[in-house]
């Protein structure tokens, strides 16, 4: 069993690192008497493990979108509707088809190497719609309208989309959009998709590189220093947490690789 207490995830621009104040051990099997004490407690609270349940199944979600959206230089931030005269949009089957024919449709015809993620909302009345990123998007036609965003950007329509309007802008910052499209990962939206899809992505995005290590704590201490002062780390956060009545410190730290790639 391999110890370590560093997490290095490479992203498409930046480097995350995960640091434990006290290591841990790849492949570490807990003991009889720990997963014995884990099911009394489960059982003896069924609400909170239920909630429990769902929290980390909409972590787990968010992870997934986040880890895929990072590794992206997104071009078009996209919503896209359904209108009820051209499809039923409160049948989920039947909109999961014709959004996968129509994305297979794009690729065949205008984007070859089309990246995507989508993301369901709800309205109000269960109706869906969508929240999507795109790049490599060929010849897709967007046509400018006459109107801007809050922020003041140009709005266009996506002409090859026809189950409903578009609203579609031009990405300025990949990182900003990335914490765009998660908040639409919702406990409803999981609630709902109960064995459901709970967001579409293209199988062309790779995922990030996962490396660990065991560093000297006092060494990354000066690394990180270093970093920041160099202006280099874009967030940090550190926080306690307790696994199996064993407290350890975690540390956050997001570092810039386009800024960071010569000091590797």
């Amino acid at each position: 069993m391999e110890k370590f207490n560093l997490i290095l995830k490479q992203y498409k621009n930046n480097d995350t690192y995960t640091h434990f104040r006290n290591p841990l051990i790849k492949g570490y099997e807990v003991s009889d008497e720990v997963k014995e004490k884990r099911v009394k407690s489960r059982k003896s609270s069924e609400k909170y493990t239920s909630d429990e349940s769902k929290r980390k199944s909409l972590q787990r979600t968010r992870k997934k979108i986040f880890d895929k959206a990072k590794m992206c230089d997104w071009e078009w931030s996209i919503t896209l509707t359904l209108d009820p005269d051209k499809i039923d949009r409160y049948d989920a089957e039947v909109v999961r088809t014709k959004i996968s024919d129509w994305l297979s449709n794009i690729k065949k015809t205008h984007a070859p190497n089309l990246k995507y993620i989508l993301v369901p909302e709800l309205h109000k009345d269960k109706a869906l719609h969508f929240h999507c990123l795109f790049s490599n998007v060929g010849s897709m036609n967007f046509v400018e309208t006459d109107f801007t965003d809050r922020g003041g950007r140009k709005v266009y329509n996506l002409q090859n989309y026809r189950f409903g309007w578009t609203y579609a802008t031009q990405v300025g910052s990949s990182e900003r959009i990335t914490n765009y499209i998660v908040k639409y990962i919702t406990k409803d939206l999981m609630e709902w998709a109960k064995n459901k899809k709970r967001f579409w992505s293209s199988r062309n995005i790779e995922a990030p590189k996962v490396y660990i290590a065991l560093v000297d704590n006092e060494q990354y201490k000066t690394f990180i220093a270093t970093k920041d002062e160099m202006g280099l780390i874009k967030y940090s956060t550190s926080f306690l947490v307790d696994s199996d009545g064993f407290e350890n410190e975690v540390s956050i730290h997001v570092i810039d690789r386009e800024n960071n790639e010569n000091d590797k």
